[in-house]
């Protein structure tokens, strides 16, 4: 028969366990933001990027 304290001390690695799982999706949440974030700047700059690409292209024409 299981002891008292070794069941104890299951809930309480369980209980941690838990903690650690619902940091960890709080920490997941705040860095799917973060990316998203990222993402939609970083498509912003290549966006301008492009369009300096183009403009630059055609100011060479000009000049050729």
């Amino acid at each position: 028969m299981p002891s008292v304290i070794n069941i104890q001390e299951k809930r309480m690695s369980l209980k941690k366990l838990e903690e650690e799982v619902s940091k960890l999706r709080k920490d997941n949440k705040v860095l799917r933001a973060e990316n998203k974030e990222l993402t939609t700047h970083n498509k912003f700059l290549l966006d301008r990027l492009e369009t300096w690409a183009e403009r630059n292209f055609q100011e060479r024409q000009k000049w050729m």
